[in-house]
């Protein structure tokens, strides 16, 4: 496949970006001419496994499901990561501010939750698969053009990771001590702690979005730390964060936070308490950007439960700089003081890492060859409307290297 991009940027994140891009040239012609998102990220030779392949992996394997958006192709130079995928539209957390504070609905709001968010989460934890970042911004709606306005897409799987040990087929055993992954403020308190990841984890941050969504905030919302957010978080229940609204709200804040580590949600019973609150409202009703119809939600009601504390609560785990850091940017010990075969990385001097890697454990299986199986390849280095990607005169020229032996030059 080859694709053009650089008029049209469409977002950004900690780990790279997402730009418009027009296909001119590919296997399936029906992607000819066509104009999808491509996310970029950094990466360099020293990453075993770079997060875009990653990301695209989950994507195919998680293929079937509407919430799910489809994968285009994958690949990569020695100094980015390529991945198309279909164009979505505007994201929760842009949509609901658009709308304005107090302006979502309660029919709205219960669509969002039962029918979109925990019905695509129990799909991508059916598959063996965790989430590990969801958020409002990780929800976007499809394209209005193609009749997917109204459902929301779970999309960001750069941080996921299996939570099924395929050699046993039981869930990974808990352990302590495990870096930190997700949204500070949407994450539970197991990942604060350090403790493995599970569906619970999931869970109780789609929790944290609820009451985001039903109130309008959080009441750690404004910590900078975990150690800021721990002692509040703490401090509250279901009952303290959803004052004010009906107490199925708060029951199920209470549920998510109560999860074991290898326990199964109860997804179906959910969706169904949270549709009883809207009699007549059918399983697949889209949401409605215009809808009107009272109660509405969004709003605080109670302005004092930003005063609670816990003075004793946990604190969270501090780990070692140096193995974080060589774990994090190059996932061994670095052989290169700059990286990359060249003695040069593009994003030398910017903000940009030089790229993150996926810990060994963490992914699914053989990700080159399932991703080779069901996308196609970016075959030359994507036409950028604004000059090449590398600095000319400091290093050769952008590379693909889609053989599987270039995913291994440690």
């Amino acid at each position: 496949m080859r694709i053009s991009y650089g008029m049209e940027l469409l977002g950004r994140g900690r780990h790279g970006l997402v730009w418009a891009t027009t296909v001119t040239m590919a296997e399936h012609s029906e992607y000819v001419g066509r104009v999808f998102a491509m996310k970029k990220a950094p990466v360099s030779n020293h990453i075993r496994h770079p997060m875009l392949l990653h990301e695209a992996c989950a994507i195919v394997l998680l293929q079937g499901h509407p919430s799910i958006p489809k994968g285009v192709a994958w690949g990569r130079s020695q100094f980015f990561e390529y991945l198309v995928m279909e164009r979505l539209d505007r994201n929760l957390e842009e949509t609901i501010a658009a709308q304005g504070q107090g302006r979502l609905t309660l029919r709205n709001l219960v669509i969002l939750m039962s029918q979109m968010q925990l019905d695509v989460i129990e799909h991508v934890h059916d598959k063996g698969i965790l989430h590990c970042d969801i958020k409002p911004r990780n929800f976007v709606f499809g394209s209005q053009s193609e009749g997917k306005g109204g459902r929301l897409h779970l999309v960001d799987f750069g941080l996921s990771r299996p939570w099924i040990d395929p050699k046993t087929g039981q869930p990974f055993p808990e352990e302590l001590n495990v870096s930190f992954r997700g949204t500070l403020h949407l994450a539970s308190r197991n990942v604060h702690l350090g403790h493995t990841p599970s569906r619970r984890d999931d869970i109780v941050s789609i929790a944290y979005t609820l009451v985001k969504l039903l109130t309008g905030t959080l009441p750690w919302g404004e910590a900078k730390t975990q150690n800021e957010v721990l002692p509040i978080l703490y401090a509250h229940t279901g009952s303290t964060l959803c004052q004010g609204y009906d107490n199925v709200f708060a029951q199920f804040v209470d549920y998510a936070c109560g999860l074991q580590y290898d326990e199964t949600p109860k997804y179906q019973r959910w969706r169904q308490a949270f549709l009883d609150l809207v009699p007549g409202l059918s399983a697949d009703a889209p949401f409605n950007p215009e809808d009107d119809s009272e109660p509405r939600v969004g709003v605080q009601k109670n302005e004092n439960d930003d005063l609670l504390r816990c003075e004793d609560c946990p604190k969270a785990p501090v780990y070692p700089i140096s193995d974080f850091f060589q774990n994090r940017v190059y996932g061994c010990e670095s052989q290169s003081s700059k990286g990359g075969k060249h003695g040069f990385v593009p994003n030398w001097g910017s903000s940009w890492s030089c790229g993150t890697p996926i810990r060994a454990e963490e992914v699914f299986g053989d990700e080159f060859a399932v991703v080779k199986e069901s996308l196609e390849f970016i075959d030359a280095p994507p036409d950028y409307s604004n000059g090449p990607c590398a600095y000319e005169g400091l290093a050769p020229p952008e590379v693909i290297k889609n053989a599987q032996s270039d995913l291994h030059r440690i």
